[in-house]
C-alpha cells in the first residue's frame, strides 16, 4: 500500500538530520515506516492499559505522595535538578525533584509474589525491540521495591507505582543527559536513552514498556518487567490492577547499580550503566525465563564479531535470523530495523559491543569486556 502525505520543510529537515546522524535508520522511508509502527503500538497499548501516567498532574502527585508516605533521604547526597522551562499553560503543575529515597535500596526487604503465568510461545521470541534498555527496568524495580517495603504488602496499586516512576523518570533522563554530555559519551552509548521526556506520549510509552499493564483481551501481564518474570501483575478481587515483585525481580533490584548508586545518587561517573554482576545475572535469568531473547542477543553479538559490523550488514543478518524462523512474529522491514536497533542498544548497555563513529557512519565491534559476560562462546 502506498500513502502520500505532505510535511513541512522543517520537519523534513529534522528527519533527514536524524537519518544521517547514524541512529540506525537506512533511509527516510525506513524512518517513516518505523514511526507508523511505533505509533500503532502506542495506540494499541493505550487502549489495553488499565492505567495512564499522569504523574505531573497535582491530583495524582498528591495521591502518590499520600500512598508512599513521608519521604526523607537516608544520608544520601542531595540531588537537585535545574528547574525545567514550562509554558504558561502548564505553570500550575508542581515542580518535582529527584527523590533519592525512592531509588536507594529500601530499609526493609519487600515481600515477594509468585512468578507471572505467561504464554509459553512468547518466551521463545526476542523481546520487542522498543524495549531496548535494561537500566530503566532496574530503576522501576527499585521504586517498586520501596513502595512495597513502605506499605509492607505483597501487591501495590499499579497506578500508584506508575505515577511514582513517572515522576522520577523524566528527571533521571534530564540528569543523565547532562552527565552524558559532561562525560562526552558517544551518541548511542548515552545512559539517558529509553528514559521518557516529561510529555504524555513519552510517559505513556515508558509506562507500557518499563512498568507494565494487563493486556485487555488475554489478561496477561505485559511490558519488559513482566515478560522477564521480574514482576507479576494481576487484577485484585476488588478489580484493582496490582503489581508485585518476584524473587528474581528482588534479586536484580538489590544488586549494586552503577547507574543508580554511583551516577544518580553520588553524582560520580561510571563506565557502564550495568555492572558485570548485573550483566551476568541478566544473561543467566534470560536463559531460564526468556531464552528467545538470549538467543537473539547472542546471535547479534556473534554476527558483529564475524564481520556484520555496519547497520546495513547487521540488518541483513537480522533478516537471515527471522527468515529461518519468524518465531510467530510478523516480519516487515520496519520490524527488522526495530529489532536490530533494540539488540544493538541492549548489547551496548551491557558492554558487549561498542559503537565507533566516523562522521555520520557507525560501525560496531565486540569488546573485551564481553568475555566476562558471554565467555569465549557466543
Amino acid at each position: 500500500m502506498y500513502i502520500t502525505t505532505v510535511i513541512d520543510a522543517e520537519t523534513k529537515s529534522r528527519i533527514k538530520a536524524i537519518v544521517s546522524d547514524g541512529k540506525g535508520y537506512e533511509s527516510i522511508d525506513e524512518f517513516v515506516q518505523r514511526a507508523i509502527i511505533n505509533l500503532i503500538a502506542l495506540e494499541e497499548s493505550e487502549s489495553s492499559q488499565t492505567t495512564v501516567i499522569r504523574a505531573v498532574e497535582p491530583a495524582v502527585a498528591k495521591q502518590t505522595r499520600a500512598s508512599l508516605g513521608a519521604i526523607t533521604p537516608r544520608g544520601l547526597a542531595s540531588i537537585q535538578t535545574r528547574p525545567r522551562e514550562r509554558s504558561e499553560r502548564v505553570s500550575s503543575k508542581p515542580v518535582v525533584q529527584l527523590d533519592p529515597s525512592l531509588l536507594s535500596m529500601p530499609a526493609a526487604v519487600p515481600p515477594r509474589v509468585s512468578l507471572p503465568t505467561l504464554d509459553s510461545g512468547s518466551t521463545t521470541r526476542p523481546l520487542w525491540g522498543q524495549m531496548n534498555r535494561f537500566a530503566p527496568a532496574k530503576v522501576s524495580l527499585r521504586i517498586l521495591a520501596n513502595v512495597l517495603a513502605r506499605a509492607k504488602t505483597e501487591w501495590a496499586d499499579l497506578k500508584v507505582v506508575t505515577a511514582a516512576v513517572g515522576e522520577q523518570a523524566p528527571l533521571i533522563k534530564e540528569m543523565l543527559h547532562n552527565k552524558d554530555k559532561a562525560d562526552a559519551r558517544k551518541r548511542g552509548e548515552g545512559f539517558y536513552a529509553a528514559f521518557p521526556k516529561d510529555q504524555r506520549p513519552s510517559l505513556q510509552r515508558f509506562a507500557s514498556q518499563y512498568v507494565g499493564y494487563l493486556a485487555k483481551m488475554s489478561g496477561e501481564p505485559q511490558g519488559l518487567l513482566a515478560e522477564m518474570s521480574l514482576v507479576n501483575i494481576r487484577k485484585s478481587p476488588d478489580g484493582i490492577v496490582e503489581i508485585g515483585l518476584t524473587e528474581p525481580g528482588y534479586q536484580f533490584s538489590a544488586m549494586a547499580s552503577p547507574l543508580i548508586d554511583i551516577v544518580l545518587l553520588q553524582g560520580k561517573p561510571a563506565a557502564f550503566a550495568l555492572s558485570l554482576e548485573e550483566a551476568r545475572f541478566l544473561f543467566a535469568h534470560l536463559e531460564k525465563f526468556r531464552p528467545g531473547e538470549l538467543e537473539f542477543l547472542k546471535y547479534v553479538a556473534r554476527r558483529i564479531g564475524e564481520g556484520s559490523s555496519t547497520p546495513t550488514a547487521l540488518l541483513t543478518a537480522v533478516d537471515d535470523y527471522f527468515k529461518q524462523n519468524p518465531r510467530g512474529m510478523t516480519i516487515t522491514d520496519a520490524v527488522l530495523g526495530t529489532m536490530r536497533t533494540g539488540a544493538v542498544s541492549k548489547l551496548v548497555e551491557l558492554g558487549i559491543i561498542a559503537i565507533n563513529k566516523d562522521g555520520a557512519k557507525s560501525t560496531y565491534q565486540v569488546t573485551q569486556y564481553s568475555k566476562g559476560i558471554l565467555g569465549d562462546k557466543q
